[in-house]
């Protein structure tokens, strides 16, 4: 077999093959292929070295990357479960809000008994609930009233917390210790250990919570405008008299009159008149869920705007709202917790109590949404008294009545329900009202037309030689024009002389004549008369002699009712009073009743003298205050008008009982009386939606949450009025807090700028509003005291239903923590069982 010569390449060694069989040998035949593959070997030795620590180093590289990515994968999957647990710790502090909440709902246990305080203002009856806004003590410190208590463990350390900046991560934090739940950067809160949960890792969870109420602010879909001079916005029958174009001055791009456009126009979105605002009140105000028509109301997204954090501006969230009015709802980015120690401006931004006015941020006292309910500490609806019917109005009372008057109420609920349906209803007919359950007899109302005995004029002539010749006249007078008599068979004049005989006279033709006189007269003993306003019975029957009682009497269901009563003086000879005169001109005599307005009820009577006015004005005044009385047959505007009622049978005043205020009114000043407006109400959601039952209003204000400023947007509210409500509320009255709206009849103070009773303090007639019947001519009385508490009685409240909670919680001493910002509306909660809705839970937006 021939030599084979096999070429070698460079990655393998030369070979020299062996055939056994036939010893053939296969050699290199070139050296040159020798040498190289020796080279070679040696390379090749030096490259598999560097191999294995290549693919070595390569499975390090591996091992590292999946360790990495295992440790990421770890501390994901540690973060998910953090943010879990977190969430979850969310929620359980939200549960247990909600169910505080709940339990302070208005309700009765099971013998019906309230077991619940009917207000809410921050104290230690809800010690959920934290103050809106801190104050400043004797030193200047910066303080809080209230701070949430919601696991009701703080106690004292609750109540007038100093305030100091706290950094948005505390590095220690610990039960009880100072936070900021809100997120600011200033203390607002306590940490306080959640019970009931911990983390995966068995870390305890700890929460800082601040819940305020919303209805310490002013609603920007309800409030509108007061207007001094137009009825509509200055009575306070709705939500749109509270002024909130009077945080619009700020804005110095538009006038007075683009603002208000604007804000109608903001409101209104394409409906074709923004200016028609009954309309938006019935379709946005009255309308619980989304508005009808084209409306376009401010919507949530403004709302967590406004309540992003309580003094942070966060300028990468933009909102509808800050568009409105330049200077009001917008401004520079602000974060408190840069100023370090330093708290002035975070205050004055907090509280409206610097030099200059623009300092006070008005983002914290506006919000979208607020509700509060018109119902009774026993949670029923309260009743309207426009249109509730005698049984539940004489139920209603009583309960209120019974709250604070020791003994039997039945007889003044039943007068004062009589009183009020005669006030309200629009006929003439005197409301009788009767329980056999409880009274022996029946209780009248007081009703139009009011009608007296004004004058008793006697003439006695007896000449030389000639028998007695005897005139006698009774005059009454209708003082209220527009008073019409529709049943006039139902008046008589009734006369009962001392021997026990009695005459009756029919009195039937008054139309609209102011007087009306009813005689007997001879042409020898003659009367004058003034025919300009009187209509006269001639030749009546008419005898009455000196201790003679004259009755005037209303016919009520065929019961002859006395209205009013005058006892004839017995014979003065000194006068001449029943006493014979042989001069015509001399025999004339009279007793005259005070008419001057608002003084005839009281039966104020001069004493006999000579001469009379019968048909016109009486010259005689009687001493003491004026009283009107005179029923409006007209619906109440607000409730707090229920002050004008009588309390007391209208027809037995001026002789049973002393005829004042005082003691015949319903005085809203007497805390008795206050309790009524816990059960009585005039604005009333049964007026604009279709549900009978329905509770819930819109945009009122809480007299013991709001600032100050908020107040002073009410109707007729001076700066100096809402301050003073403010101290009264947080530092005079004791316990603090206000139990009814009534109690704002408390609110007394020595400068009448700055007093409840404002206009009853200046000795002059309310000719204008905010007095709906202005020029009557009663001065300083209780209309005139009353009047601001009434304009402003349909729009405050002493309780809320929509609350925001900001939480704070942290997993363990120095682990993750969150923030969150929840909104919750108990409008709804009507039982124990029922729950809290949440209307919005948002992640609280970094500052930084």
């Amino acid at each position: 077999m021939p030599r084979t010569t096999i070429q070698n390449t460079q990655f393998y060694p030369p070979v020299v093959w062996r055939n056994a069989s036939r010893d053939t040998r296969y050699s290199i035949r070139d050296t040159r292929y020798a040498i190289r593959d020796t080279k070679y070997v040696r390379r090749s030795t030096g490259s598999a070295l560097i191999l294995a620590v290549v693919l070595t180093s390569l499975l390090a590289v591996i091992a590292v990357a999946f360790l990495l990515n295992s440790r990421m994968d770890s501390i994901a999957t540690s973060a998910i479960a953090e943010n879990k647990e977190l969430n979850f710790a969310v929620d359980t502090v939200i549960a247990k809000i909600s169910e505080q909440l709940v339990a302070d709902t208005p309700h009765t246990d099971a013998n019906g008994v309230p077991i619940e305080e009917y207000y809410d203002y921050p104290d230690a009856l809800n010690p959920w609930l934290a103050s809106l806004e801190p104050y400043t003590d004797v030193n200047d410190a910066c303080c809080w009233h209230h701070i949430s208590d919601v696991y009701r463990n703080l106690g004292p350390l609750a109540y007038n917390i100093f305030i100091g900046v706290v950094r948005d991560y505390q590095p220690t934090i610990g039960p009880a210790l100072p936070a900021d739940a809100d997120g600011d950067g200033v203390l607002d809160s306590r940490w306080v250990y959640v019970p009931g949960i911990t983390s995966g890792k068995g870390k305890p969870i700890y929460a800082a919570i601040r819940i305020i109420d919303n209805s310490a602010m002013l609603n920007v879909n309800t409030a509108y405008r007061f207007d001094p001079n137009t009825a509509a916005l200055a009575d306070g029958s709705s939500q749109s008299s509270i002024n909130l174009l009077g945080l619009s001055w700020r804005d110095l791009t538009h006038s007075f009159i683009a603002r208000n456009q604007r804000l109608l126009s903001f409101r209104a979105g394409l409906t074709p008149d923004p200016n028609n605002i009954p309309a938006y009140e019935q379709n946005v105000v009255w309308n619980y869920d989304t508005p009808t028509q084209m409306y376009t109301p401010f919507d949530i997204s403004d709302e967590l705007k406004l309540r992003n954090r309580y003094q942070i501006n966060y300028n990468l969230m933009v909102s509808r709202i800050e568009e409105l009015w330049e200077s009001c709802f917008d401004g520079p980015f602000y974060v408190p917790r840069r100023l370090g120690d330093k708290l002035e401006d975070w205050f004055w931004k907090a509280n409206y109590s610097s030099l200059d006015p623009n300092l006070y941020d008005y983002r914290h006292i506006a919000t979208t949404d607020n509700l509060d309910r018109v119902v009774t500490p026993r949670g029923a609806k309260m009743l309207n008294v426009n249109t509730a019917e005698e049984t539940g109005l004489f139920d209603t009372v009583k309960t209120a009545l019974a709250e604070t008057t020791p003994g039997d109420v039945n007889l003044p609920a039943a007068q004062i329900t009589a009183n009020l349906i005669d006030y309200r209803d629009i006929d003439d007919h005197i409301t009788t009202f009767y329980d056999p359950n409880f009274l022996a007899a029946a209780v009248y109302g007081f009703e139009q037309p009011c009608v007296y005995i004004s004058e008793v004029v006697q003439s006695f002539v007896r000449e030389p030689n000639s028998p007695l010749f005897r005139s006698y006249a009774i005059e009454l007078y209708k003082p209220y024009s527009n008073d019409t008599i529709s049943e006039p068979n139902k008046w008589k004049l009734r006369i009962n002389n001392l021997d026990g005989s009695f005459q009756v006279v029919d009195v039937n033709r008054f139309g609209d004549k102011a007087f009306q006189v009813i005689w007997k007269t001879d042409v020898n003993a003659p009367l004058d008369i003034n025919l300009v306003d009187v209509n006269v019975f001639n030749d009546v029957n008419v005898v009455f002699d000196g201790g003679s009682s004259i009755l005037l009497q209303r016919d009520v269901n065929g019961f002859p009712l006395t209205v009013d009563e005058v006892v004839v003086p017995s014979a003065d000879p000194c006068i001449g009073w029943f006493v014979e005169s042989n001069d015509v001109n001399l025999a004339t005599h009279s007793i005259e009743r005070d008419i001057t307005p608002h003084k005839c009820i009281r039966r104020l009577w001069a004493p006999p003298t000579s001469g009379s006015s019968l048909g016109g004005s009486n010259f005689y005044f009687g001493p003491g205050p004026m009283l009107q009385a005179h029923p409006a047959n007209a619906r109440f505007t607000n409730v707090g008008e229920i002050g004008a009622l009588f309390r007391v049978p209208a027809h037995q005043i001026g002789f049973s009982i002393t005829a004042d205020e005082l003691n015949t009114r319903l005085n809203l000043a007497d805390p008795r009386f206050q309790h009524l407006f816990k059960y009585l109400t005039v604005i009333d959601p049964a007026q604009h939606t279709p549900d009978p039952n329905e509770t819930r209003i819109k945009g009122r204000i809480n007299i013991n949450t709001a600032p100050w400023f908020v107040l002073a947007q009410l109707p007729w509210v001076t700066p100096g009025l809402a301050q003073t409500i403010v101290a009264y509320r947080d530092t005079v009255k004791v316990p603090p807090g206000y139990g009814s709206i009534g109690e704002l009849m408390q609110v007394i103070a020595a400068d009448p700028c700055s007093s409840i009773d404002a206009y009853a303090r200046d000795s002059n007639d309310l000719f204008s509003l905010p007095d709906l019947t202005p020029n009557d001519h009663a001065i300083n009385d209780f209309e005139e005291r009353d009047v601001i508490f009434a304009r402003i009685s349909n729009l405050v409240t002493v309780r809320s239903d929509v609350f925001t909670a900001y939480i704070l919680v942290r997993i363990g001493r120095d682990g993750p923590q969150k923030r969150v910002v929840a909104i919750l509306d108990r409008s709804e909660v009507k039982t124990p069982a029922d729950r809290v809705r949440v209307i919005a839970l948002h992640p609280v937006a970094d500052p930084r």
